[in-house]
Parts: C-alpha cells; sequence; structure tokens
C-alpha cells in the first residue's frame, strides 16, 4: 500500500508543477504575445497607431481568456484513464473520483 501512496503522491507533485507551469505561461503569454504582434506589425512595414494598439490588445485579451482557462481544462477531462498492469490494482485520483461523484451524486 505504500507503494501506491507514493506513486500516487509523485503524480499529485508532477500534476502541481504542471499546474503551476500552466499559470506563469498564463501570465507571461499575453504581454508576449502584444510584443510579437506589434513587433511583426512594425517588420512588415506598418506604423502603430493608438488605435491598432487599442484593438489589437482587447482581441488577445477576448482569446486569452477562453484558451489559457478552459483549453486545460478540456484536456484534463478528455484524458483517458490509463489502463492498469496485470495484476496491478487500479487506482484513481482523488479528482477523477470527484468529477465522477459531481455528474452522478447518487452513487
Amino acid at each position: 500500500m505504500d507503494a501506491v501512496r507514493k506513486v500516487e503522491l509523485r503524480s499529485l507533485v508532477k500534476s502541481n508543477q504542471i499546474r503551476g507551469f500552466n499559470l506563469a505561461f498564463n501570465f507571461a503569454s499575453g504581454p508576449l504575445m502584444a510584443f510579437l504582434c506589434f513587433l511583426t506589425f512594425e517588420l512588415l512595414g506598418n506604423s502603430l497607431t493608438a488605435e491598432n494598439v487599442f484593438a489589437t490588445i482587447g482581441y488577445l485579451n477576448t482569446m486569452k481568456i477562453p484558451m489559457a482557462l478552459f483549453f486545460p481544462i478540456a484536456i484534463q477531462v478528455c484524458t483517458p484513464f490509463p489502463a492498469p498492469s496485470a495484476g496491478a490494482p487500479p487506482t484513481f485520483s482523488m479528482y477523477y473520483l470527484h468529477f465522477f461523484h459531481c455528474r452522478n451524486p447518487h452513487l
């Protein structure tokens, strides 16, 4: 049983590291995308105006929310359970147990 707990703890640590990377990427992606868009716009020979900057920042912020918040959740939910090896007991994380319990609370 201790080996199963160690594996579960390792997977929780890995999951938290990925979540931390996702949050860091979420905070850094906005300014980086804006900088790259404006740099490309300038390198193509156009001139930046306040109107272009305002519209671009608004569009990037509009697209950032669904991509940064909902896309990782969709990947988490749509990821299939790993098949247990022969003879090993199936292990479920608390996230999946909570997810399926919320879908059908009468279980």
